[in-house]
């Protein structure tokens, strides 16, 4: 008999329901609560459970902003958000979000920009960043 021992990566959120997933995506437990698995990120949105190793990859390229970072959304099947505290969303784009958030960050201005009165980075045009102020109705899965 082998065993291999399948060890949680994420929190994925369904609806209310909080399941432990390992890297595969596959459900291995559940949490009762966030605080109970606070050392993992979180993800949500409809797929979500089907694209942990790109969840995992953008988070671990979030290291400079780690400690603002609530979750992952995954938007339409096809592209991540990442909600950070003060209610602030990063939208990444479809193709190649990985570079866009690696330049973004590389960007000196990033934690000025986080700080600012933002509701939204926008990082799905490759030509420009688009900064939204409070006060914009936004819609939206949320975390």
């Amino acid at each position: 008999i082998f065993v291999n021992e399948r060890i949680p990566v994420v929190i994925h959120r369904r609806e209310k329901q909080l399941m432990l997933l390992d890297l595969a995506g596959r459900r291995i437990g559940e949490a009762f609560s966030r605080k109970e698995r606070s050392d993992l990120p979180l993800i949500v949105g409809l797929g979500a459970n089907d694209r942990v190793e790109e969840a995992l990859r953008l988070y671990n390229l979030s290291q400079p902003i780690l400690n603002r970072i609530r979750g992952f959304i995954l938007v339409g099947e096809r592209r991540w958000d990442i909600v950070l505290d003060l209610d602030q969303r990063i939208k990444l784009p479809e193709e190649d979000p990985q570079t866009a958030l690696l330049n973004f960050l590389a960007s000196g201005q990033v934690m000025k920009m986080l700080e600012e009165n933002f509701s939204v980075i926008d990082l799905r045009s490759r030509d420009r960043l688009i900064l939204r102020k409070r006060g914009r109705v936004q819609s939206g899965e949320s975390i």
